[in-house]
């Protein structure tokens, strides 16, 4: 029973030490710092392009905003006699060009909303960027902290198959018992399930770095660098300043507010009038005394008489304002710690609102 035992021992660290050995890496993986996983997620992430686009939108809609309504051009033919519809000298003809010219004020409005909106669509950008660095620096943390811990780990695999090869000599010759070569045989094997974990989590930070880049998960990717330097922070009073000066969703709300007041200024001008100019001229029947003449044409709208629609705009106009005006209270008040918190909670409290606000 010894040999059979010695044998199965011997042979069992062998097998284990095969399933510790981590898998082969690409020869052709790129090794990227730190900064350049950034400018490339930067200048290829999907969200980021995105973003981007919706201001390359947002851009081209300013000269269309302020632009004129397209003109008319019309042609009119009556009293033609019916026994000779070729005789075009007993008919009336007229040749007129229409433009309609929106009241004073009505086309600066809308073009100051189509440039607030390209303001409100690039603070989306500062905030996916964000976004986006947050998640590569955390990515790339995790995957620089598996290295180690694939390190640390073939450290200690080498530490247990010693052991478990000193034991097991031992137990053959007598030394120490049965016992001892076991334990060392579970540590190898919760060293080779712990194995599976690390390489899950390797994996798994590999193909979150290949996104956030634009790339394809299973691209092959070493990264390069070390742990930032800890640096004290600064008081909180300091770190509130910063965060409500910097933190992108603030600059957001504001944008999204200077287009809010913008859509009001715009419905507002809805009670001034638009005016239509057309000018045209007439061919009469050949026996008229003046066949050849022209005519003028002003058309002038009436919105006074419209008024539930004009007074609904403006009301949705003030009303989508006020929104914006309390989401950014909002996004800066915050609601003191409660008495009834515990004492762990409130010492997390103020940590939990500084990640909150501060994203720098």
């Amino acid at each position: 029973m010894r040999i059979t035992f010695t044998a199965v021992a011997v042979l069992l660290p062998v097998l284990l030490f095969a399933q510790t050995v981590p898998p082969a890496r690409a020869a052709a993986a790129q090794i990227m710092s730190l900064e350049d996983i950034e400018r490339e997620a930067m200048s290829n992430n999907p969200e980021v392009r995105t973003a981007e686009g919706r201001v390359a939108m947002a851009k081209a809609k300013v000269p269309a905003a302020g632009a004129l309504d397209d003109p008319t051009l019309m042609y009119r033919n009556w009293g033609t006699p019916l026994e000779k519809p070729w005789d075009w000298n007993q008919s009336q003809q007229m040749f007129m060009y229409q433009q309609t010219l929106p009241g004073p004020g009505k086309r600066a409005a809308r073009t100051e909303l189509a440039r607030k909106q390209i303001g409100e669509s690039d603070s989306q950008i500062e905030i996916v960027k964000r976004e986006i660095g947050v998640e590569v620096r955390k990515a790339f943390y995790d995957l620089l902290r598996s290295a180690d811990e694939h390190r640390i780990h073939d450290q200690q695999m080498d530490l247990s198959k010693q052991a478990l090869q000193s034991a097991t000599v031992k137990y053959t010759v007598g030394r120490v018992p049965q016992q001892d070569v076991l334990k060392a045989q579970i540590a190898m094997t919760r060293l080779a399930d712990h194995l599976v974990s690390l390489d899950e989590e390797e994996q798994s930070a590999r193909a979150k770095l290949n996104s956030l880049m634009g790339r394809d998960p299973a691209s092959p990717l070493e990264i390069a660098g070390q742990y930032g330097a800890v640096r004290a922070l600064p008081s909180l009073v300091e770190l509130e300043r910063i965060a409500i000066e910097n933190r992108p969703e603030l600059k957001s709300v504001a944008a999204s507010s200077g287009v809010a007041d913008a859509q009001l200024a715009r419905a507002r001008k809805a009670y001034t009038p638009d005016f239509t100019l057309a000018g045209g001229y007439m061919l009469m029947p050949a026996d008229s005394m003046f066949r050849n003449n022209y005519m003028a044409e002003v058309t002038v709208s009436l919105p006074w008489l419209n008024r539930r629609k004009h007074d609904g705009d403006i009301q949705e106009a003030e009303a989508a304002t006020a929104v914006v005006r309390y989401e950014h209270n909002a996004q800066v008040t915050w609601t003191p710690a409660s008495p009834n918190l515990s004492a762990q909670s409130a010492l997390l409290y103020p940590q939990c609102r500084l990640r909150l606000l501060l994203r720098r």
